[in-house]
């Protein structure tokens, strides 16, 4: 995971708060293997929900390996992803993206998600997104 979160960084690495979300908040983190290799992930945490106030996904992380991009595995993950974040009980998903990342935004969006005006992310390359679940 560490290998594919760092090959698909376009922004400033937050290496210790990867490690800690993986390690600490497994409920919300899924991988997918081909061949026996890892090729993508998602991970994530409970936090207060920036739409409903209450217990939300926070989606930290999400990549896939360069080699099986375009595959659906994004769109996969992704699914997981919320279907696990509703098995907890949540009803929303939140994130951090790159305004320049279209491909990343076109994804989100097909999930419902949208680019919030007034929740400032204090970095002027990102947005922060929201959905209900």
């Amino acid at each position: 995971m560490h290998a594919i979160y760092g090959s698909s960084l376009r922004g400033i690495p937050q290496e210790r708060s990867f490690a800690h979300l993986v390690r600490f908040f497994p409920q919300l983190s899924c991988v997918a293997v081909h061949d026996a290799r890892l090729v993508g992930y998602a991970t994530g945490r409970v936090h207060r929900g920036f739409l409903t106030k209450g217990s939300a996904a926070f989606l930290f992380s999400i990549a896939v390996d360069s080699s099986a991009r375009g595959e659906g595995i994004g769109r996969a993950l992704m699914e997981y992803f919320v279907d696990s974040a509703r098995s907890l009980g949540l009803r929303e998903l939140d994130l951090e993206v790159e305004r320049d990342n279209v491909a990343a935004r076109a994804l989100y969006e097909s999930f419902g998600m949208k680019i919030l005006d007034s929740q400032p992310t204090g970095q002027r390359s990102t947005s922060y997104m929201a959905g209900k679940l």
